[in-house]
């Protein structure tokens, strides 16, 4: 059986999931020890045991864990290095757990993290090593990326990303894209944009996980779409209309329409994402074309149009 075949079930977990240990605990305590208990009773792989023994005395409380913090990113660094799939689960859980224990008081070592947890994207991990890794993933991201201010750490972010995901399995960008797509939903609407921007402005060796991203941000439950469409359907479109290489942007667009028409009810739902398309054919065909560039911006609105027109039989 190829690698790619059992990835095809992997899937970023649901919120309602990734948010089950946000259950009440001692004022003293922490997640992060309360689930390293837990994997004590469940992991026997070597490289686990070895960090859980010396984790443990570093993060009896949550005082505690607070000051050897550093310590214990440390160790889990080394130890994610030489783990197996059985250990990689645990390490990976409770580096979540760590996230949502010490949120920001992370930032320091937030690129050390998130090259650690990068890196295993390309490698065949079992598909409930890849699932943890996207929950990982997710929550680093929910509780260190998307609270900050700083838009060059989103930048940095998706340079990263970008760099790791061609070197992956088609199944494994299609999952890494839930996971972005689950950051475009989170971030305010300035990070938001620069964000599809980011994305928009250098596909090469990323079309169909692009595609996946603004799909999955897109779609949501019951044949409906998500209320962030409009404003990162917008940028795309805006950035295909006067870039200077539109083709590999005319792809992601095309597809991401089609796949979000064939996703809907009816007219009614994709009314937010048409309102965008009508704007930009508005606006452009408001006035006769006076240049070369004119001509050029009207023929690319129009194939839009055309796009959102043709799938099924624009109904």
């Amino acid at each position: 059986m190829s690698y790619g075949k059992p990835l095809k079930d992997v899937h970023l977990p649901s919120a309602l999931d990734l948010s089950k240990f946000d259950h009440d605990i001692a004022d003293n305590e922490s997640h992060f020890y309360v689930s390293l208990q837990q994997w004590r009773q469940l992991n026997l792989s070597p490289a686990f045991i070895q960090f859980a023994h010396k984790a443990d005395p570093l993060s009896i409380s949550m005082p505690l864990l607070l000051h050897n913090w550093r310590e214990i990113v440390e160790l889990w660094e080394t130890a994610v290095d030489s783990a197996d799939d059985e250990a990689l689960r645990a390490l990976l859980d409770l580096l979540q757990k760590l996230a949502h224990d010490l949120r920001t008081t992370l930032s320091p070592v937030y690129a050390n993290i998130l090259s650690k947890l990068l890196a295993f994207l390309p490698r065949p991990i079992a598909p409930p090593a890849l699932t943890s890794l996207l929950a990982t993933l997710s929550g680093l991201f929910r509780y260190l990326l998307v609270p900050s201010i700083h838009l060059v750490l989103l930048q940095d972010t998706w340079s990263s990303f970008h760099a790791v995901l061609p070197s992956c399995a088609p199944e494994v960008q299609r999952a890494a894209a839930e996971v972005w797509a689950s950051v475009l939903r989170r971030l305010k609407a300035s990070a938001r944009e620069k964000a599809v921007l980011l994305m928009a402005k250098n596909l090469d060796g990323i079309e169909d996980a692009s595609t996946w991203m603004l799909v999955f941000t897109c779609k949501s439950v019951s044949q409906t779409v998500h209320t962030t469409s409009p404003s990162v359907i917008g940028p795309v479109i805006d950035h295909y209309l006067s870039c200077d290489s539109p083709d590999l942007l005319y792809g992601l667009v095309r597809r991401t329409l089609t796949s979000i028409i064939h996703h809907c009810k009816g007219p009614e739902q994709f009314a937010c994402i048409a309102d965008v398309v009508v704007a930009r054919f508005t606006a452009v065909t408001s006035h006769p074309p006076s240049d070369d560039a004119d001509f050029e911006r009207l023929r690319r609105v129009l194939q839009l149009a055309a796009v959102v027109c043709g799938v099924r039989q624009g109904s």
